[in-house]
């Protein structure tokens, strides 16, 4: 099992969405791995734009911030 993390660290306009096999994906083994740095990212500036797993297991940019915010307040 392993997770892609997207990620851009270009400022792009607010409703506009890379196309994201342009990206290149960063892989964890685990969800909690791609989450994790997905929030270091976000910290740091960059937008990470979806975090994809096995079968259906999928997090878009809005869920992935969510869940960085529940880290920092946790």
């Amino acid at each position: 099992m392993t997770y892609s993390l997207y990620s851009t660290d270009v400022p792009l306009q607010s409703n506009y969405m890379p196309e994201l096999r342009t990206l290149v994906p960063v892989r964890f083994k685990t969800k909690e791995g791609a989450i994790g740095a997905a929030c270091t990212l976000i910290k740091a500036g960059n937008i990470v734009w979806q975090i994809k797993g096995p079968g259906d297991d999928l997090m878009q940019r809005a869920e992935i911030e969510i869940a960085c915010r529940r880290r920092d307040h946790g």
